[in-house]
């Protein structure tokens, strides 16, 4: 059977990034070292850098990133045995130390070329064998063998160049920890390593693997966080390490034969520990716990990527539960290993999370009956208001589905029946969504109250909103109720009443013929009719609502071009007379008889207050805060309230509401 290298390539290493040949590379090399059985093994890593080149005419020369990389050993060599062993995918010539000859297939992941040079010495003469490693259909290409009479050496050296994506890290130190973080697994369990040197031939600098670890204090093996916890029958050893400055985040690696098989977010086990942890000079560092045992050496896969015949859960545990060990009960007694080797840190960060979740739940008091559904271990160390709105909405929509489910289940049943014990948790059920949602309405309410008070205020210019900033919020401008949505407006803030209009319509022009009726009114409603039948049109009530911009009084000056009594009762006129339609044509039958309410809403103050009363004639309503005007000859009654008194309206209307709510 062959195989389309390309495809091959493609398909796999999709979370891997340009290390993870190297990474490779090394581990190859040192088990080349192991199984030739040299005490004075060495692996040498090193990294050439582009030239430097001036950015800009400052002169200033950019960073030098590396391109190309060389690994080299002095291990076995690539004998015929090594070599045919390479040119084989998934090879089964390292399954004694679970290799499972595939990996090497990163390097052309992330290379174009891979160039692998091999010396040897066999029966007394010393041999060369080399080749570049391509992706082709030959990916053995310019392959050759011959004797080396002129360099006597034993080792390999690969040589990686052309880089395809992803390049290093270019500080140097940056690229050492991250290929040593991952080959630490070697160091964490004992294993015998060659010596291993990190070169950067540009920058002349050398960084030894054992060094790195001891000196640096970069990595820290924390022995005294070691244990073994038995599990059944079986015992399992825990290792953790710090790691300083790492870009990875927390996590447990599950090993078999020494070796990382699956990695673990600790945020999956631990919420709490979803982010890095701060020493007490508040240096940034990571935990990596490594999980091993004799059990996990026995159930890894062929591929090393997973382990096999392990069930998840209890749920899929075999017909011999006492003896059954479960991936589940393996994290269990992880985590709580975690928890108390880091107790201190566990303890601190659960303060805080519990006090941002309290603060949530005593600002927002009415998700008190929910608040024992939701999970508070799940969420980390810093807990948003948004992400416990997420949680709770997801509770309550599953309720609202399981009640519409089993609603929907005994109406639609031939021969329904329910017992009063159901029935009365359906209805809790019912009821608890039902009032969440009826909170969240009113505390909209609120904050729509609170943002228009907030308008009325004076800006960092010292100038006041205009108008239209209160309109928007009460109701969209240029549109009605055909084409804005029911929670688009506040018209309750008007009148509770608005929460039942027929057709609502804001800063339109209604349809006419008059050139002289091209005005357009703030807010016109049309109600059904309550008191006569719907087909007498003429008892179908008319509300109109006009707006002046807050603190502007200059329109009772008899300069202006006209006061807004004025204004609305032109409106009225007009309509009586016949000149407006409605947008789809339909003539807007009125007469002098028809109910219409006419509101002014603007700023009220001793001027204003003067002139109603000596100009226009109109009088204090019973709490002295606004004004009623009645034009007999016209027939219209107009009320004159400010923008105080209709916030402070809407506020009481709504009082008892945001108290049961503890929000006021």
């Amino acid at each position: 059977m062959d195989i389309e290298i390309w495809g091959l390539i493609n398909r796999s290493f999709k979370n891997a990034t340009i290390y993870q040949p190297i990474e490779e590379a090394i581990v190859n090399s040192i088990h080349a070292i192991q199984e030739k059985g040299n005490s004075d093994g060495k692996i040498s890593i090193k990294f050439l850098r582009a030239p430097k080149y001036a950015e800009d005419n400052s002169g200033k020369e950019s960073s030098s990133h590396v391109i190309w990389v060389e690994v080299e050993d002095n291990g076995i060599w690539f004998t015929d045995e090594n070599t045919k062993s390479f040119q084989t995918v998934f090879s089964k010539y390292k399954n004694r130390i679970w290799g499972i000859g595939f990996w090497r297939i990163s390097y052309l992941k992330f290379f174009e070329t891979i160039k692998i040079e091999s010396f040897y010495e066999s029966g007394g003469i010393s041999y060369e064998r080399s080749w570049n490693f391509i992706p082709a259909d030959n990916i053995f290409w310019s392959l050759q063998y011959r004797k080396n009479t002129w360099l006597k050496k034993h080792g390999t050296k690969i040589t990686f160049k052309d880089i395809k994506i992803w390049e290093f890290e270019v500080d140097f130190e940056v690229i050492v920890r991250r290929l040593v973080e991952k080959l630490l697994w070697f160091f964490v369990f004992g294993e015998k390593l060659p010596k291993i040197e990190f070169i950067d031939s540009d920058w002349s600098k050398k960084i030894s693997f054992k060094d790195f670890i001891d000196t640096t204090e970069k990595i820290q093996i924390l022995k005294d966080k070691e244990t073994k916890v038995p599990i059944k029958k079986e015992l399992f050893e825990i290792k953790m390490v710090k790691i300083y400055q790492s870009t990875y985040s927390n996590s447990v690696n599950l090993c078999a034969h020494n070796r990382p098989v699956k990695k673990i977010s600790m945020k999956e086990l631990i919420p709490l520990f979803d982010e890095h942890f701060f020493d007490e000079n508040q240096n940034r560092f990571i935990i990596q716990v490594y999980v091993s045992s004799k059990f996990l050496d026995g159930k890894v896969n062929e591929e090393r990527n997973d382990f096999a015949d392990i069930p998840k859960n209890w749920q899929q545990q075999s017909i011999f539960p006492e003896n059954e060990i479960s991936l589940e009960l393996i994290l269990y007694s992880v985590k709580n290993f975690i928890i108390e080797a880091l107790n201190k840190e566990y303890i601190t960060r659960k303060e805080k999370r519990d006090r941002d979740i309290n603060k949530f739940f005593n600002e927002n008091r009415y998700y008190d009956d929910i608040k024992k559904e939701v999970d508070f271990e799940k969420f980390g160390q810093v807990v948003s208001d948004l992400e416990i709105e997420k949680v709770i909405n997801e509770i309550i929509f599953k309720k609202k589905q399981i009640v519409h489910k089993k609603i929907n289940s005994f109406t639609q049943s031939k021969h329904p029946k329910i017992s009063q014990e159901e029935l009365e948790k359906i209805m809790k059920e019912i009821g608890l969504t039902q009032k969440t949602d009826l909170a969240k309405y009113v505390v909209w309410r609120k904050l729509v109250l609170d943002l228009m008070k907030k308008t009325l205020e004076y800006d960092d210019q010292g100038k006041f909103t205009k108008e239209e900033v209160l309109h928007e919020i009460i109701f969209p401008r240029y549109k009605d109720n055909t084409n804005s949505k029911y929670d688009d407006n506040a018209l309750w803030v008007l009148d509770e009443k608005l929460n039942f209009e027929k057709y609502i319509c804001s800063e339109k022009y209604l349809k006419t013929d008059d050139k002289d009726g091209k005005d357009r009114i703030d807010i016109w409603v049309f109600w059904e009719s309550v008191a006569f039948r719907w087909e007498n049109k003429k008892a179908t009530p008319i509300t109109v609502f006009e707006f002046k911009r807050p603190w502007k009084t200059s329109f009772i000056n008899p300069s202006e071009k006209e006061d807004p009594i004025e204004q609305v009762t032109r409106y009225l006129n007009w309509l009586r007379d016949g000149k407006y339609r409605m947008e789809n044509g339909i003539e807007i039958d009125a007469t002098e008889n028809t109910p219409a309410y006419w509101y002014i809403v603007c700023t009220i103050d001793a001027s204003v207050e003067k002139w109603l009363r000596r100009e226009k004639g109109c009088k204090y309503l019973p709490d002295w805060e606004w004004f009623i005007y009645f034009n007999s000859e016209a027939n219209i009654i107009i009320y004159i309230m400010s923008w105080k008194k209709l916030i402070q309206d809407a506020q009481e209307r709504n009082k008892i509401f945001f108290k049961r709510l503890w929000i006021e």
